[in-house]
């Protein structure tokens, strides 16, 4: 049988945390109690009034997806890790898993800014925890190094992700639903940092 390295455990460990959590952001998409029998009008207005959740879900499941394939790729080009990288990682695992419960709040309470300070400061979290083990990684020499454009463009585009919900934050003071959209803006975060980086998209 094949051993399975340290690298590989912390891959494997932190693929099943970020499938849980995506898997678990669904759930919070639930029909209230409904009063039998019902009208097709009262049906529809119960499907509508579940559109904030459907948005806070695609919204999360979309930043999560961003992350997971930041990781997947930062992992990828690490060859050796130490104690260090492996409490970073588990931190920035930590804010993962807490992202189906901010994500719920946004859902459920959207209309609150102390609802959207939550939510933005857990992205913020994983994004700035995940930029601090990739670039504690760089430092330590523990990362291939074939091409210089292409891990500049890892940083930078890590560094986006916080200064787009650090925006959305101050934003949310003036206009909630303008800050609620902006994270929309990460779409756009790979060409800029590949330009910054001088790095070829994607």
């Amino acid at each position: 049988m094949e051993k399975v390295s340290g690298l590989e455990r912390i891959v494997f460990m932190s693929d099943a945390v970020f499938a849980i959590a995506l898997t678990l952001l669904v759930l919070e998409i639930k029909l209230p109690p409904l009063e039998h029998p019902l009208m097709p009008g009262e049906f529809a207005g119960a499907i509508l009034g579940l559109l904030p959740k459907f948005y806070s879900y695609v919204l999360s499941f979309l930043v999560l997806g961003v992350y997971w394939v930041a990781h997947h790729r930062d992992f990828g080009s690490v060859t050796r890790y130490d104690a260090r990288l492996i409490w970073l990682n588990l931190f920035t695992l930590m804010c993962v898993a807490f992202l189906p419960f901010s994500s719920a709040l946004l859902g459920e309470y959207g209309n609150f800014q102390l609802t959207w300070v939550i939510f933005a400061l857990n992205n913020i979290a994983i994004s700035a925890l995940l930029s601090l083990a990739w670039g504690h990684a760089r430092r330590k020499g523990m990362v291939e190094d074939r091409e210089p454009t292409g891990l500049r463009y890892r940083t930078y585009r890590g560094l986006l992700v916080p200064v787009v919900f650090l925006l959305s934050l101050g934003v949310s003071w003036f206009d909630l639903t303008l800050a609620q959209i902006m994270p929309l803006l990460l779409i756009f975060t790979g060409p800029v940092a590949a330009r910054l980086a001088g790095h070829d998209y994607p």
